[in-house]
């Protein structure tokens, strides 16, 4: 197989091939390249689809969020809600006779 490069790609490879490096030939630098090229695709690959799951976990945890927010809304009102019922229970119970038939006839008021 017959390889090639460009004028500093090649002089880049042949920096590689010596003494002080791990590698002592052109072919060998150039196999290093490939398989470092080949881990390198193996890791973002992974890196991908871990980014993947994290989206997804991010996207089902602000729908969870969403849903808690809305439940705490919902509970709120409800409170409320029984508040007025038992304030209004309590006038009820406070006011007179006369008071309760006024009601009775015209409805009672909010406050």
């Amino acid at each position: 197989m017959t390889v090639s490069l460009r004028e500093e790609q090649a002089r880049w490879v042949e920096s590689k091939v010596g003494d002080s490096s791990d590698h002592q030939s052109k072919s060998a630098v150039i196999r290093f390249i490939i398989d470092d090229h080949q881990d390198r695709n193996e890791e973002l690959v992974e890196l991908q689809r871990k980014r993947e799951e994290l989206e997804n976990k991010v996207q089902r945890l602000q729908n969870e969020k969403k849903l808690i927010l809305q439940q705490r809304e919902e509970h709120t009102e409800l409170v409320e809600s029984i508040q007025r019922e038992q304030t209004m229970a309590e006038r009820k119970n406070k006011a007179g006779v006369a008071t309760r038939f006024k009601w009775w006839l015209t409805g009672m008021p909010d406050e």
